[in-house]
């Protein structure tokens, strides 16, 4: 893919229309068109810089002053699960006083706002009407500029809430941006306006640099619940036995093959030694996710397919189960951790995609067996999972970032050796057109002649379908 000749093309079909909010709606289409495909494009600071100039100069804006005493979150959409959220939730425990709730855009499940009150003391939701996103900057700037400290956890395509930020920080000169990078495999708007970009891990780290990223940077991590662990009853040094049951879970995409990357690898080869052996996962699609259909049929029974499980039935599985295997070639993010500090034999192939926990000590690069760890080994794993993930070093961390004192030290990088490619997931065409842009809105001059066919074809043929299925249902 010719990156400078689709550079060339977005900026067109952002500013080609001369209309300030199709700009930025059609920016924001961009973004998400990015999102949705790595194409070693990770940022796009000159456009976020030109749309938050013109939309200031756009309207006269009063100096103000942030009178608010609490930190304001923001955030895209809540969602009921998922880590992303949860990390948001973590956070905002941490504040010493709760912290008020920004919303920009309409929850697709009302029950998260009550989950979210929780967590906040007030939650606002500011969204688009009648497709005017220049109002909507407007209003999100009125609402961000009297908190002088703002967090945003914000999705990639979040143009809107970008753009209202650099202008709020014109009108407040003392409100500080905290950017909470929580999708940092991938493209993301936010980056000049940040005034701290937090860490979480050491592959985020090195896209960071490909996405030429100036803005001072705080190591953060992903926090998750330690219990006191016995090195002696931990299975990481007892072993796995065969008739064990071990169990994986992820979103589905985590495990459809990339290249010569593919979770058969390890799941074939534990079920061939270890004859007794059940495997769980949740998280398929038994009709989409292709990649395990050979397998379920190689293994029948041995191998037990799950699209999704409640918490308590997830809980209940995972307690029984004596290991617990990573998702690839795409890691899990915090479940592998997760379930080390509950005391499973965690194990994994070594993924292109790394650098999010030390727990990756414990992967291999072929499976030859469960293979205990030694005492002295496993404190050594144990301690550095606990700098990097317990919640009390994740807190002292943000809030010393709150306060102006950062952490440069990206301890992932530290404690993990590193032998992954932080190119792995780019491709060189458009292969997924989100969902949600509408048929006679979609940016086809850029999908013509950087997408795939295929693509087209999904797309196309997904939107007809919905289309009928609504006539037919009226």
């Amino acid at each position: 893919m010719n990156k400078n000749l689709l550079l060339t093309k977005v900026n067109e079909y952002i500013f080609d229309d001369k209309e300030l909010n199709l700009s930025i709606k059609n920016a924001q289409k961009i973004g998400s068109l990015l999102w949705f495909n790595n194409v070693g494009i990770y940022g796009l600071a000159d456009i976020e810089s030109e749309l938050c100039d013109l939309c200031y100069n756009s309207k006269k804006w009063h100096e103000t002053i942030g009178c608010s005493p609490n930190e304001l979150f923001v955030v895209s959409e809540p969602y009921l699960t998922g880590g992303h959220t949860r990390l948001m939730e973590r956070l905002s425990q941490y504040c010493e006083n709760k912290p008020d709730l920004l919303i920009t855009r309409m929850p697709h499940n009302t029950d998260v706002v009550a989950r979210m009150e929780t967590f906040f003391n007030k939650i606002t939701g500011i969204y688009v009407s009648k497709n005017n996103y220049l109002m909507h900057v407007y209003r999100l700037v009125e609402k961000i500029q009297h908190y002088n400290k703002v967090v945003l956890n914000i999705h990639p395509d979040d143009i809107s809430a970008v753009i209202s930020c650099g202008i709020a920080k014109k009108n407040n000169p003392k409100l500080k941006v905290f950017f909470v990078n929580h999708a940092d495999h991938t493209f993301s708007f936010g980056q000049t306006i940040a005034d701290l970009w937090f860490e979480l891990s050491e592959f985020g780290r090195r896209i960071d640099v490909l996405r030429n990223l100036k803005t001072e940077k705080s190591f953060l991590g992903i926090p998750l619940d330690i219990a006191i662990i016995d090195n002696e009853k931990h299975l990481q040094t007892s072993g796995i036995s065969n008739g064990d049951l071990l169990v994986t879970a992820a979103a589905g995409f985590k495990y459809k093959p990339i290249r010569n990357e593919t979770i058969t690898k390890i799941i074939h080869p534990i079920l061939d030694k270890y004859s007794k052996s059940k495997i769980y996962v949740i998280g398929v699609s038994k009709y989409r996710d292709y990649w395990w259909w050979a397998t379920k049929l190689k293994y029948r029974s041995r191998i037990v397919l799950h699209s999704t499980l409640s918490y308590e039935e997830y809980l209940s599985l995972t307690n029984s189960a004596k290991g617990y295997i990573d998702s690839h070639p795409l890691p899990g993010g915090s479940a592998f951790a997760e379930q080390f500090f509950k005391g499973k034999f965690c194990i994994g192939l070594h993924s292109p995609v790394q650098g999010y926990t030390p727990i990756e000590v414990f992967k291999m690069r072929k499976f030859t067996g469960f293979h205990k760890c030694d005492n002295r080994e496993f404190r050594r794993v144990l301690e550095m999972a606990i700098e990097v993930h317990s919640s009390d070093k994740v807190k002292e961390r943000f809030l010393l970032a709150l306060d102006g004192t950062i952490c440069k030290k990206n301890l992932c990088q530290s404690f993990i050796k590193w032998s992954g490619d932080e190119h792995f997931l780019e491709n060189k065409h458009i292969a997924n057109i989100p969902n949600h842009l509408t048929l006679f809105d979609a940016p086809y001059g850029i999908l013509l002649r950087f997408s795939t066919s295929w693509a087209m074809v999904k797309f196309i043929t997904a939107k007809i379908v919905n289309q009928v299925k609504f006539l037919v249902g009226h």
